[in-house]
């Protein structure tokens, strides 16, 4: 069969890329497979030598830091100052329609039974925060406690002083981090002591337990139940304490406990909830009339086999009356609400909706009115109310004040009357008043966030380091988000964020990735904030079962090169337009055990001093090193880990002047398999590395960085906190005071004000005002501008200061033979090429003792500029002064000059939204959005690509095409519905239609090879474009389009068979029509389809 000339015709390209567009970030949101990578990426991480292990380990971490000397009072004399986000802003023109602020995961509640305005919220990583005036400020209380992870709160109702926290999020994710036991505040939160440290260690010294809820018995407050999750099921279940919490004893067993309840009319009686993410024989409802001492399973009209999570709410006015959500542990789906009248004899389902949507394990919460026993509340992935006693529900997620909840949904807590009722979600608490007294459809929810920082960062954050305040760092649940001065940070895009990058040439441009999936997006650097390109061809066979935060990086030499990891590594070299494979597949290594699952790379580092050398940190302790990363092909990496311990490397950071000087961050504990420390240095690229952990506790070490021109001076962020050397690991001391005792996973140095950041999983991101330097810093090299002469001979000319013998320019990063002039201009030859392509060029100059500059911006060769836009099937130009229309979803030529580097085809299968640094954007007059059409074919002087599907329709648009840094001038096209098109083989929209008999599948022409005339009766078929929108099926097949197509052939009407959208859609369709018999014969019957009432242009067909 013989298929369209043109390249982008040729290939069938990846159905998803006419979706990627600017609006598709901020619609992204983690599923129940990314919740697992997540557990899997946060426990692999903190599980050497076992995991159970981890919570004496880190206690001893604890109490090793308390006694470690502060041997620089200055620096220690420095507290830490909160950067924020202290809230998120969500509403953005990404995101229309969530909550407008959000802050982070709230995993439990507590309300003063005496005042409903005071209330408490354990967070995920957070801590335990109060507020006294219904949410509307909140303060931390718990900051310098020994753990910041909550996972239930609980009021003594006789004596509303006594708060207790236990500790250990119980969400079963395992990035929700062990816990120590339960802080008990004997003053409303005011101090904190610690008891059931049975809950930290146990007689082998081995268990962080995690308290998933908390229970005071209604009058007499010694009295506590506790649902426990600990490593084994044996010794997970239900505690009970009679001594305030000092001690406890092991009262129900076999399964995690997730829900404990009193009756709070007769606390003699009790509820229990087991049940975790797994099928347990154990899992279930459990009563007790005595107290909590003993317990019989009550199951009645529940499913005896096949139970998960299990949650109870009891209702206080009629505590005869629960209510029970339970998981289904295959699928993660409600099993069902179950609901019993008569103390839990008998149960029933009720008419249970569909609030989880897979994530049932993970957040799965249910809460009854104290006052009306008919209104509960059942939430996971979104929220419901029943008024009629699970009846009937209604999906209050969106409240009647236009305000929504943020999703997963993991605390329900009612006040003690009057309706009132708090929530709690991965995105923080919200308040909504009068439950009961209004109708269920009037309620409306107040957000609560504006004074939380309880933000749970992912590593991969980056940041400029001159005087410019700008951050982008990734989040777990909360999106990828912005910061640029002040407490507010900007969510610019949904889902989990992951690693990002700053170009280090032009700082509007950015990259982003998401966790728990690959795909990474780049800012364009004319729509800053406005919209993003996806820049995914090439990765899309990228295996990402075992990554949950796939490394990100950029060459700071030539911001263009960027490097992707998961089980393999991927390279870009034209800003994210084509990735391909830059090295071979990750192979477990002999005598691996389970823990380690399967190796996946963890960070990536790029030499600043030589963009060749490139390391790969591997999380079983290998650090992978290549010396050739920017040859074109073959690019080698070798395996090294000589002096390194079998442990995840988690960071790695290169000496900004040697290239073969590194250090390393490695996580786990030390113990039995080793003994050795968490930093460790090369200084021959790897071959060896030689533990500089000095007096460093053993704690997982998340990042470490250099100070820039001190190499001696390193800053390490652990799990809890940030230690700093000045005598190149020597020796240890904590840096500044104040941070929150929760993971730093992240470290920036805003080497300008002299400012050290540090990203938590947590609690924000917190700000170290460093004293000046304590050893000499290297001299600084500065690059003001560059510029090409024009000529015969061109010459680039490099101006700024600090410029010394044996400084070199770099061009992308690699180094030219230079002439120094003076101390501020360097001089070095560019071919004619060079100085003509229509290229972005990174310029930076390098000296073998300084390292390198900063990099500068330069723009070779002429402007784009667009000489029209035109249906994709061609078509003469139009009379001047008329507008082209397109269609959303068809296929467009732009014609011009200078709009790519260089003639490139997107590969088989893979399209996305920049290819050869050209980019095609469409943008509203009105809203001021862009949206990037995807990219099916480039040359200097042509682009096909594909219109946007979102694009507002019926309306005119600006399209203009960014070259690299540089913009054309626009022209406008009009955006309709349809603007169908039939494709010719001369590619000019004219002549010979790409139309093909049904039978044989050769073109419908006069003569030729694979050619022949088409008969009268017989069926062809033609290809087409802008048909309209389609039917969404089977995205395998082909899809019928929603409008009626007309075929006319020979000036006849012809019948048409069938009008389909070609997978994978991008902007191709296929037209069956039947050639009339009376249709004249000859070499060139005219052949037209009309669409919507818009008719195409005009081809022909050979009919015999």
């Amino acid at each position: 069969m013989l298929t369209p000339t043109r390249s982008f015709a040729s290939a069938l390209l990846l159905a998803a890329s006419f979706a990627a567009g600017f609006q598709a970030a901020g619609q992204i949101r983690e599923n129940s497979d990314c919740l697992k990578k997540r557990a899997e990426n946060f426990r692999r991480s903190r599980s050497y030598p076992k995991y159970g292990e981890a919570c004496s380990l880190r206690l001893k971490a604890i109490q090793h830091a308390g006694k470690m000397p502060l041997s620089r009072p200055r620096l220690a004399a420095e507290s830490w100052k909160l950067l924020g986000p202290r809230p998120t802003i969500v509403m953005d023109d990404n995101l229309a329609g969530g909550p407008p602020i959000a802050s982070g995961r709230v995993s439990s509640i507590a309300i003063d039974p005496r005042n409903p305005d005071i209330a408490y919220i354990g967070a995920a990583h957070g801590g335990v925060w109060k507020t006294a005036d219904a949410g509307r400020s909140w303060k931390p209380l718990t900051d310098n406690q020994i753990s910041l992870a909550i996972g239930s709160l609980a009021i003594d109702p006789s004596n509303p002083q006594t708060v207790y926290a236990g500790t250990g999020e119980e969400n079963f994710s395992l990035d929700s981090y062990f816990g120590v036991g339960i802080l008990k505040s004997l003053d409303a939160g005011r101090t904190w002591s610690l008891v059931g440290t049975q809950f930290g260690t146990t007689a082998e010294g081995r268990v962080g337990a995690q308290i998933g809820a908390l229970a005071v018995h209604p009058r007499n407050g010694r009295i506590l139940l506790a649902a426990v999750n600990r490593v084994s099921n044996e010794k997970s279940g239900v505690y009970r304490s009679t001594d305030g919490g000092l001690s406890w004893r092991h009262v129900l067993g076999g399964a995690p406990g997730s829900s404990v309840v009193f009756n709070p009319q007769e606390p003699r009686i009790a509820y229990a909830g087991l049940g975790g993410q797994e099928a347990n024989d154990h899992n279930g409802i459990y009563k007790s009339s005595d107290g909590g001492l003993t317990w019989k399973s009550i199951v009645t009209g529940i499913p005896q086999k096949g139970l998960g999570r299990v949650n109870l709410a009891i209702a206080a006015s009629k505590p005869d009356v629960l209510y029970a959500a339970i998981a289904n542990p295959d699928s993660n789906d409600p099993l069902g609400v179950f609901k019993t009248v008569d103390g839990g004899q008998h149960w029933a389902g009720a008419n249970t909706p569909s609030y989880c949507f897979g994530t049932c394990w993970y957040a799965n919460s249910i809460a009854v009115s104290p006052d009306n026993p008919d209104i509960a509340l059942v939430g996971g992935l979104q929220l419901y109310i029943t008024g009629d006693g699970g009846k009937s529900w209604l999906n209050v997620t969106q409240g009647a004040n236009g305000n929504a909840i943020h999703w997963d949904i993991h605390a329900l807590v009612f006040a003690q009357s009057g309706g009132r009722i708090f929530i709690g979600t991965d995105g923080g608490p919200y308040r909504a008043d009068d439950v009961g007294s209004l109708h269920l459809r009037d309620i409306g929810w107040h957000n609560l966030n504006e004074t939380l920082s309880i933000t749970q960062f992912h590593p991969g954050c980056s940041a400029h380091t001159d005087g410019t305040d700008f951050i982008i760092c990734g989040t777990q649940d909360n999106g990828t988000q912005l910061f640029s001065g002040g407490f507010y940070w900007r969510m610019i895009a949904g889902g989990d964020g992951g690693f990002t990058a700053l170009d280090t040439a032009r700082s509007s441009v950015f990259y982003f990735s998401f966790a728990g999936m690959v795909g990474v997006n780049k800012s364009s650097p004319f729509t800053l904030y406005k919209g993003f390109l996806g820049i995914n061809t090439g990765l899309e066979k990228v295996d990402t079962d075992d990554c949950y935060v796939p490394p990100l990086t950029i060459d700071p030499a030539n911001p263009q090169r960027l490097y992707m990891g998961c089980r393999r590594i991927y390279r870009t070299v034209d800003g994210g337009g084509l990735w391909t494979e830059a090295g071979p597949q990750l192979r477990t290594r002999p005598g691996a055990s389970a823990d380690e699952g399967p190796p996946i790379y963890t960070y990536i580092a790029v030499a600043p001093a030589s963009s060749s050398r490139v390391y790969a940190a591997v999380s079983d302790g290998r650090v992978h090193v290549s010396g050739n990363a920017t040859a074109p092909e073959g690019v080698v990496w070798e395996s090294r880990g000589n002096g390194l311990p079998r442990r995840p490397v988690s960071w790695i950071a290169v000496d900004a002047a040697s290239p073969d000087t590194a250090v390393a961050a490695l996580q786990g504990f030390s113990g039995d398999a080793d003994k050795q420390g968490h930093v460790f240095r090369t200084v021959n690229a790897g071959r060896d590395w030689v533990d500089i952990s000095g007096n460093l506790p053993d704690i997982p070490a998340n990042t470490v960085i250099f100070d820039p021109g001190a190499p001696q001076t390193l800053f390490a962020g652990t799990d809890i906190g940030v230690f700093q050397t000045t005598d190149g690991g020597a020796s240890w001391m904590p840096a500044g005071t104040g941070l929150p005792r929760c993971p730093v996973v992240d470290l920036k140095l805003h080497a300008g004000g002299r400012l050290l950041r540090a990203a938590t999983y947590g609690r924000g991101m917190w700000e170290l005002k460093l004293p000046p330097m304590l050893q000499a810093p290297r001299p600084a090299m500065q690059v003001d501008s560059a510029a090409i002469s024009s000529g015969a001979a061109p010459k680039l000319t490099v101006r700024g200061r600090g410029f010394a013998a044996g400084t070199v320019v770099r061009w992308n990063g690699e180094d030219r033979l230079s002439t120094l002039l003076d101390g501020q201009t360097l001089e070095t030859a560019v071919s004619p090429a060079e100085a003509q392509a229509a290229e972005r060029t990174s310029v930076s100059v390098r000296h073998p003792q300084v390292g390198i500059s900063n990099v500068v911006n330069l723009e070779t060769g002429a402007v784009p500029s667009i000489t029209r836009v035109a249906n994709g099937a061609g078509g003469p130009p139009l009379p001047p002064g008329q507008t082209p229309v397109l269609a959303a979803g068809s296929i467009g030529t732009v014609f011009g000059q200078n709009l790519a580097s260089r003639t490139m085809t997107a590969p088989l299968g893979s399209a996305g939204q920049t290819l050869a640094g050209a980019v095609v954007e469409f943008k509203s007059f009105v809203t001021h959005l862009a949206y990037p059409a995807t990219l099916l074919s480039v040359s200097p002087d042509r682009i096909d690509f594909q219109v946007p599907w979102n694009v507002p329709q019926n309306v005119q648009l600006q399209v203009d095409v960014v070259q690299g840094t540089r913009m054309s001038a626009p022209v406008q096209v009009n955006i309709g519905i349809f603007s169908p098109g039939i494709f010719s083989v001369n590619e000019q929209g004219a002549g010979q239609g790409q139309i093909f008999c049904e039978t044989d599948g050769k073109l419908a022409a006069p003569e030729g090879d694979n050619a022949r005339p088409a008969a009268p009766g017989e069926t062809v078929r033609l290809l087409a474009t802008g048909l309209g929108p389609y039917s969404p099926g089977d995205t395998s097949q082909p899809q019928p389009i929603i409008g009626a197509v007309q075929v006319s052939i020979g000036g006849l009407p012809a019948e048409v068979a069938e009008a389909v959208a070609l997978p994978p859609f991008i902007g191709q369709y296929r037209v069956k029509a039947q050639v009339p018999s009376g249709a004249p014969s000859g070499p060139r019957a005219p052949v037209t389809l009309e669409a919507g009432g818009v008719r195409s242009n005009q081809v022909t067909i050979a009919i015999q």
